[in-house]
């Protein structure tokens, strides 16, 4: 069971390691950083939430439960839509590398919570 967790996880570490180096690697962002980080950040979100289904299955629905999914599902969309805007150099921010790390960590914890929750 805990092999099926692991990948997901080890996807979101690498997320993260990439996007630290990403950001320490200034702006404008590069393709060969940047791609992947986007691309290991979708890998993550489809397996978590396949995860997270298949083990929902059987298990009762909580209110918790139902939050902590909704609370990663915004993140998600938190971190899509600011790493977005921070490629575009035009709409860049101060606020936008603030919020993408604090979706960053509320996703991480909401993720944990839910996987713990479940298993």
């Amino acid at each position: 069971m805990t092999s099926k967790i692991l990948i997901p996880a080890a996807l979101m570490i690498l997320t993260l390691a990439l996007g630290f180096w990403l950001a320490a690697s200034g702006k404008p962002y590069k393709n060969s950083l940047f791609t992947p980080h986007k691309l290991l950040a979708l890998a993550a979100v489809v397996l978590i939430v396949i995860r997270v289904v298949n083990l929902m299955k059987g298990s009762p629905v909580q209110a918790l439960l139902i939050a902590l999914i909704v609370l990663a599902c915004l993140s998600v969309l938190a971190l899509f839509s600011t790493g977005a805007l921070m490629s575009i150099q035009k709409t860049f921010s101060a606020n936008w590398p603030l919020i993408h790390g604090i979706a960053a960590f509320v996703l991480v914890g909401s993720s944990s919570g839910l996987i713990y929750m479940l298993l």
